[in-house]
């Protein structure tokens, strides 16, 4: 291989150099260029002219012909290890410099990629759900499945909705499952109305109001919307700012702590409508079989703390005859976190009343009025659940039901509200 014509060494000025001996120890290494000039430094002069690497990255593979003039073998200024070491350097710098997203704007053609979406709520129609609740199990269990299906959900166990005024609603989630409704033929205090025990799913997570709704969260719809219930309508004496017609304690003042009463069905369903708008989602009477799945919290006796009536002071308020209403809250709550889900106020349902089906079904709500041949409920009267301050140990039973037209109000019938994740 012989000299490029523009590079010819002159054979006449200087002696042929013999090429390198790389078997032997390479010479100290020279300080490093400066990167920065935007030119390659010339090599060290030698005795002579010498051949001048147009780059640092050219290099002879061969070595010269003898017939050629003697030729000196260019060397790299660093040796490879090193260039890969300096070029990790500058990439470093680089990615300091720009970040990652300019890189790949250096590499990868096209508009430079778009940062990620929040995290979503995962779709209830994915794989991977969490496991669905099957009754019976314990209050540990319950809070575990609370728990596991709040992370899957992103979403917190209790949510609360303020109302304004300091004024707020609080929920807990509800995760699905499988219970058997109704009561056994044994039980005591068992009705027709509460048979043939069947088997219900509920497919879906809910959240259901931890509290019956409460007479200061009602104030707040009634200011907010300029709302008149149908006992004000109707001019009544007793409405839910002044409730007590039958055995109420004549000397009790409700606080807005306490349950409210005198209140209809119709009454309850603007209430509902109104939190929806609030919360911006889909809210709404609990259904009979969500509010005794809820009263259950995995349980198949009588009561959700067992089946022995003897326990139920530590959780209900009832059988009070004078009696009154008390601030919700203040026995002990099922192990879902509900408050009197038994005693203190019956609470208005979505369903209208009606015999139960004999097999299983899922997310089951009669939204169809009584038949005319049915002497045993009034065409369009609505159930409500769990017994009350007035009402007796029985009446308190998960299982229980009863049922009134619509339009009903009483200074014992309250409600609490069912908020929808879909």
């Amino acid at each position: 291989m012989s000299t490029p014509p523009d590079r010819k060494a002159d054979s006449s000025a200087s002696p042929a150099v013999p090429p390198p001996d790389h078997s032997e120890t390479q010479p100290p290494a020279k300080k490093l260029p400066s990167l920065t000039t935007g030119s390659d430094p010339a090599p060290t002069k030698a005795a002579g002219p010498l051949p001048v690497s147009p780059s640092l990255w050219d290099q002879l593979t061969e070595p010269p012909a003898q017939g050629d003039a003697a030729v000196r073998q260019p060397r790299r200024w660093l040796s490879s290890g090193a260039w890969r070491a300096a070029a990790g350097v500058v990439g470093l710098l680089v990615l300091a410099a720009v970040g990652v997203g300019g890189v790949r704007l250096l590499f990868l053609p096209g508009p430079a990629p778009t940062a990620r979406p929040p995290k979503e709520p995962a779709p209830l129609t994915t794989t991977g759900l969490p496991p669905k609740t099957v009754a019976p199990f314990d209050a540990a269990q319950a809070t575990q499945f609370q728990k596991g299906w709040a992370d899957y959900l992103c979403v917190p166990v209790v949510r609360e909705v303020d109302l304004g005024g300091k004024v707020k609603v609080k929920m807990t989630l509800i995760p699905p499952g499988t219970f058997q409704m109704g009561s056994p033929e044994g039980e005591a205090g068992h009705t027709g109305a509460e048979g043939p025990q069947h088997s219900v799913e509920i497919t879906r997570p809910f959240y259901l109001g931890v509290y019956p709704v409460t007479k200061g969260q009602f104030t707040a719809f009634v200011r907010d919307d300029d709302y008149q219930t149908e006992a004000e309508k109707a001019g009544d004496k007793a409405t839910w700012r002044k409730p007590g017609v039958l055995g109420w304690a004549a000397d009790y003042a409700q606080t807005d702590d306490d349950p409210v009463v005198e209140v209809s069905w119709n009454d309850a369903a603007k209430f509902c409508e109104w939190l929806g708008k609030k919360v911006k989602g889909k809210c709404e009477l609990p259904t009979e079989g969500q509010w005794e799945y809820a009263c259950r919290a995995g349980m198949r006796t009588a009561y959700f703390f067992g089946g022995d009536p003897k326990t139920l002071d530590d959780y209900a308020w009832y059988g009070e005859i004078p009696g009154h209403t008390h601030p919700a809250g203040g026995k002990k709550p099922n192990p879902w976190g509900l408050f009197d889900m038994g005693g203190n106020v019956w609470q208005w349902c979505k369903d209208y009343q009606g015999y139960y089906s004999s097999g299983d079904v899922k997310d089951p709500i009669r939204m169809d009025k009584a038949s005319s041949d049915d002497r045993v409920f009034p065409l369009d009267a609505r159930v409500f659940r769990g017994g009350s301050w007035c009402a007796n140990a029985e009446n308190c039973r998960a299982a229980y039901r009863r049922w009134d037209l619509p339009g009903s109000r009483y200074d014992y019938l309250g409600f609490r509200v069912c908020f929808h994740l879909d």
